[in-house]
C-alpha cells in the first residue's frame, strides 16, 4: 500500500450527480459495521468508482484495517478536521485532509469495463467525539454568528458536499450507541443510505430502536429533503439448530433471524449474507485477485442503493413494528428453550456490620 498527498481531480458533472453518502450503522457493537464498510467501499472502488472512507468512530478500526497506522498523518485526522470546521478559511482546508491510498495489484470487478477508482480515507481520531462536541459548543455560544453559522450539522454537510465533487461514494463507519452521540447524528443527517449489519437476534431486536432514532434525527427540520433509505444485511450469522429450522417456511435460509426479518422487511433485507466462518475473516477486501463471500452481498447492496426504490420509512409503521416484535420474540423463545423460573428475591436484613 502507498499513500499519496497529490490533489484529487474532480470527475465530470454527470458523474457527480450520482454521488452518494452511505452510513454503516447499528446500535450493537461487534455486528460487522467496519467489516461491511470496508468490503462495500472496496467493492465500489473495484467497480470503477472513486470512494472516500470516512472514519467517524473514535475507535478508528476502519483506519487501522485499511492500513493507515495510528501515528500516520496526525494533522489530517478527524480531530484536526473538527478543530477547523466552521472557522474562516475552512473552504481552503478541505483539500488537505483526505489521504489517497494506492494498493498495488488492486483488481477491477469481473465483467467491469472500468479501471478501479481512487480510494481515499478521512482517518479517524480517538479525540474526534470530544473535539466535535467542543466545536459544537463554541459555535452555539458565538453571538456574532447567525443561526445557520451556529449549526455544526450544516458545516459538516457542506464539507461532505465538497468531497462529493471528488468521490462517487463516501462510506461512513460509525460507532455503536447512536443516541446522544454527536458523531452519529452528523453521519445520519448527511446520509443518503443507511446500511445496517445484523449478526443475530440481539442486533435484530435493536432494529426497532435504531429506526426510531434515525426517524427522529432526520427530516425537514434537520435539513433533509427526504429521509435516508435503509438496507439491512446479515453478517457473521450462524446456521440454526434443529429447534429453530422451519421446514414450512417459503424463505430459503437456515437462519431463523433472517427468515423473521425477511417476512417483515422484504426487499429492504439483502438475500445474501456472510456466515461466521474462520476462513472468511481474512478475506474482507476481495480486491486483490480472489473472489470472496462478500462479493455477492456487496453487489446486492450496490444494486439496491443505485436503483429507484421505495423509502424504508414509508414502509415502517406501527403494524410493521408489531409484526417484527412478534417474529423476533418467537425466535427468542425457541432459542431459549425452556423458560427459566424466577423466584422472589430474598435479602438478609442485617447483612451490614
Amino acid at each position: 500500500m502507498k499513500t499519496q498527498t497529490t490533489k484529487l481531480e474532480k470527475f465530470s458533472a454527470d458523474r457527480a450527480a450520482k454521488s452518494k453518502i452511505i452510513a454503516v450503522m447499528n446500535n450493537k457493537g461487534g455486528c460487522g459495521k467496519t467489516t461491511l464498510a470496508i468490503a462495500l467501499g472496496f467493492h465500489l472502488a473495484r467497480a470503477g468508482y472513486n470512494v472516500l472512507f470516512w472514519d467517524n468512530d473514535p475507535q478508528r478500526n476502519l483506519t487501522q484495517r485499511i492500513g493507515v497506522q495510528d501515528t500516520s498523518y496526525p494533522d489530517r485526522r478527524m480531530d484536526s478536521f473538527f478543530n477547523k470546521l466552521g472557522r474562516e478559511g475552512f473552504e481552503q482546508e478541505h483539500i488537505k485532509f483526505p489521504v489517497i491510498i494506492h494498493y498495488p495489484y488492486f483488481f477491477r470487478l469481473p465483467g467491469s469495463d472500468k479501471a478501479p477508482g481512487k480510494i481515499g480515507i478521512m482517518p479517524g481520531s480517538a479525540y474526534a467525539g470530544i473535539d466535535a462536541n467542543g466545536v459544537d459548543e463554541k459555535l452555539r455560544r458565538n453571538t456574532e454568528l447567525d443561526h445557520n453559522q451556529k449549526d455544526i450539522h450544516k458545516h459538516f454537510k457542506k464539507a461532505l458536499q465538497f468531497y462529493q465533487d471528488y468521490f462517487d461514494y463516501i462510506v461512513i463507519d460509525t460507532s455503536p450507541a447512536m443516541e446522544g452521540n454527536l458523531l452519529g447524528q452528523l453521519a445520519v443527517r448527511v446520509a443518503d443510505e443507511v446500511v445496517c449489519p445484523i449478526d443475530g437476534i440481539d442486533a435484530a431486536m435493536g432494529v426497532k430502536g435504531l429506526a426510531a432514532w434515525i426517524d427522529s434525527e432526520t427530516g425537514s427540520y434537520a435539513g433533509n429533503e427526504t429521509k435516508p433509505n435503509m438496507v439491512f444485511a446479515m453478517m457473521k450469522y450462524q446456521e440454526d439448530t434443529k429447534d429453530l429450522v422451519d421446514p414450512a417456511s417459503t424463505i430459503k435460509s437456515q437462519n431463523a433471524v433472517y427468515r423473521g426479518l425477511k417476512q417483515v422487511l422484504g426487499d429492504f433485507l439483502c438475500e445474501n449474507g456472510i456466515k461466521e466462518l474462520p476462513s472468511l475473516r481474512n478475506q474482507v477486501y476481495g480486491g486483490f485477485g480472489r473472489k470472496t463471500e462478500f462479493d455477492d452481498l456487496c453487489d446486492e447492496i450496490a444494486f439496491k442503493i443505485s436503483m429507484v426504490r421505495p423509502n424504508f420509512f414509508d414502509h415502517w409503521n406501527s403494524f410493521v413494528r408489531g409484526q417484527l416484535d412478534s417474529a423476533l420474540t418467537n425466535i427468542e423463545k425457541k432459542a431459549l428453550g425452556k423458560e427459566p423460573v424466577f423466584k422472589n428475591p430474598y435479602f438478609e436484613r442485617n447483612w451490614v456490620r
